[in-house]
């Protein structure tokens, strides 16, 4: 869209933190939103079902009346596959990304599948795909224009200039994943991924003044467990995400104190806490956010905290003001008569 935001200046920062990485969102506590990670993830847990909430509120100090928000929502379920050790999962993955002064509302429903091989009893190399709809939605009741600028000041009562041949926009996505993860004891493991997204590349312009192709995505994840001490854990992660020339890596590490662990079960009572860092690539690429996090596993749930402070020309903006991010993870059991504990490492 040619005329389109040109005067509001917050686009630079949304660019730089909710878009670095080219048309999706993104979240910081990546261990909780598995499915869209990497469709591979799909049934790695300890369990036979996961349920993932997650909640997202971003530059709320630059657009109080509309921030960025963004609500994700994923269930899987996992049954036994064609050898005793190996798993059958599936999955369904939805969210919603609203705000700014665009008015522009992305809604992404996906199913997921993937196949869990056991290659040994600690090591295990999963295969995933998946397949849906993604719908983009214009308020043109909210979105400003150039041509309704005078001077400094927006003026609603000018025309826009802006020709929309469609304002609501659905499209198919599919990608494909793969997983490997080696988990030798209950408290130690790693694990490595990468995901691909948007293999078909479909058109999402408003307008026809060009196309706009969703841009394939790579997804890259590096992680694990390692005892430290009887009840202290390190819990580093690595996240990278690269959509066309923008890119975003999430680095950083939990200390995890287990103050309680079901022995036959292999259920924890756990806090985390630790500190990531983000670095984007692209036309601002550098560090943009220090992302302090904080996590509490009480047996088959988990709830999550973190705040993204950004740094930089985006500190000096917004005062230091970054994201608040919530999550929950719940995984259950349900079938009672399998006693082995399953080998998979905790996101």
């Amino acid at each position: 869209m040619k005329n389109l935001f040109p005067c509001i200046v917050f686009m630079f920062f949304a660019s730089v933190a909710q878009i670095s990485f080219g048309q999706d969102v993104h979240f910081s506590q990546n261990f909780a939103t598995p499915l869209f990670i990497n469709p591979a993830m799909t049934g790695v847990m300890n369990g036979d079902v996961r349920l993932n909430v997650a909640y997202r509120n971003q530059w709320s100090s630059l657009l109080a009346n509309r921030p960025f928000r963004t609500v994700f929502a994923s269930g899987e379920m996992a049954f036994k596959g064609f050898r005793d050790a190996d798993r059958l999962a599936t999955g369904l993955m939805v969210y919603n990304d609203r705000g700014g002064m665009a008015g522009i509302n992305t809604t992404y429903i996906t199913a997921t599948t993937a196949y869990n091989v056991a290659l040994s009893d600690a090591a295990y190399v999963s295969l995933g795909v998946t397949g849906g709809v993604m719908q983009k939605h214009i308020d043109l009741n909210e979105a400003q224009f150039g041509n309704q600028y005078d001077g400094d000041t927006y003026n609603p009562d000018l025309t826009t200039g802006e020709d929309f041949q469609q304002i609501n926009i659905w499209r198919p996505s599919v990608g494909a994943g793969a997983l490997f993860y080696y988990m030798p004891t209950r408290r130690s493991s790693v694990f490595m991924g990468l995901g691909m997204y948007h293999l078909l590349r479909s058109d999402y312009a408003f307008t026809d003044y060009s196309r706009d192709l969703y841009k394939g995505k790579i997804s890259a994840q590096l992680g694990g467990s390692l005892p430290i001490g009887e009840q202290w854990d390190v819990v580093p992660s690595l996240y990278y995400i690269k959509q066309q020339q923008h890119y975003k890596l999430d680095a950083g590490t939990f200390v995890r104190y287990v103050f309680n662990r079901d022995r036959r079960s292999g259920l924890e009572k756990a806090f985390n806490f630790g500190t990531w860092t983000r670095l984007t690539g692209g036309e601002a690429g550098g560090v943009v956010a220090i992302i302090p996090a904080a996590k509490l596993d009480y047996q088959n749930v988990s709830v999550g905290i973190s705040y993204d402070l950004t740094t930089g020309s985006l500190n000096s903006t917004n005062g230091g003001n970054g994201g608040v991010e919530l999550t929950i993870s719940y995984v259950a059991k349900t079938r009672e008569n399998r006693k082995k504990f399953t080998a998979c490492p905790r996101f």
